[in-house]
């Protein structure tokens, strides 16, 4: 599951900062490489990804996949298997709780303009089922984005406790 998890996150940022525009300007470039150092703690120097001239969306995308299975990798054996599911699924039910409630309280907002439309001739159902759909892709991407940083921080976390004992132990 994080493995595939892992694969997603790339097309969710990439979606997040690229879709649906013509023009891809530095803004956008900088803003996606905000988010990955943000959320992930992960370093995302555009100076160190190729020439900007040769920049696109699936580059960055493909970066940003390498490195978070890169830092994965790197942090997961400090944790047994068996803890590391488990914190796996705590970090996941605990975001799917915390967004689920934000996205019912939106569907709520949506629910209240969507009566708005009617007086255009839209059809009210098939605009809240539309606007729905969207918002529901929309919580699927944040889930496994915010789900990844927070399984990335506990192992990263797991491994750094681990370095200390070790280090402490060599001392002793």
């Amino acid at each position: 599951l994080v493995e595939e998890m892992l694969s997603d996150v790339g097309e969710d940022l990439e979606h997040r900062h690229f879709s649906g525009e013509d023009t891809l300007d530095l803004e956008r470039y900088e803003d996606f490489a905000a988010e990955v150092e943000g959320r992930f703690d992960l370093e995302f120097d555009l100076e160190q990804i190729s020439d900007p001239d040769h920049w696109s969306p699936a580059l960055f995308r493909e970066e940003a996949q390498q490195r978070l299975q890169a830092s994965y990798a790197e942090n997961r054996d400090a944790v047994d298997l068996e803890l590391r599911v488990e914190a796996a699924r705590q970090v996941l039910l605990a975001t799917i709780d915390e967004l689920w409630t934000e996205h019912l309280t939106v569907l709520e907002q949506v629910d209240e303009a969507i009566g708005l439309r009617s007086y255009a001739e839209r059809d009210p159902l098939v605009e809240f089922r539309r606007e729905g759909g969207l918002l529901f892709h929309d919580l699927l991407r944040e889930i496994r984005l915010s789900a990844m940083g927070g399984l990335l921080a506990f192992l990263r976390q797991a491994q750094a406790e681990l370095d200390a004992a070790l280090e402490a132990e060599a001392r002793e």
